[in-house]
């Protein structure tokens, strides 16, 4: 598909949304990946959050993870009735 096509298909779909919170959100999801008035997510942030966002980044995915049957098996007085 070419970009041209997909522009196009895009349009008709975006035409056919009634529901003005969708339409809301396709906007804000827009304006975030255009970078509308030169504006980045992190420009509404505080230095703390800035950095706090880079550490979680840094961290190993797998620093704190257990298994599902660890999970299960810790948790397992809490899900008494």
């Amino acid at each position: 598909m070419t970009v041209q096509q997909r522009q196009t298909n895009l349009i008709k779909k975006i035409s056919s949304i009634t529901d003005e919170d969708a339409l809301i959100m396709l906007e804000q999801e827009l304006s975030f990946f255009t970078h509308v008035n030169g504006k980045d997510i992190s420009d509404v942030l505080k230095p703390y959050e800035v950095d706090e966002l880079i550490g979680l980044v840094s961290e190993p995915s797998d620093l704190e993870a257990v298994d599902e049957d660890e999970y299960k098996r810790t948790t397992a007085k809490w899900r008494l009735k």
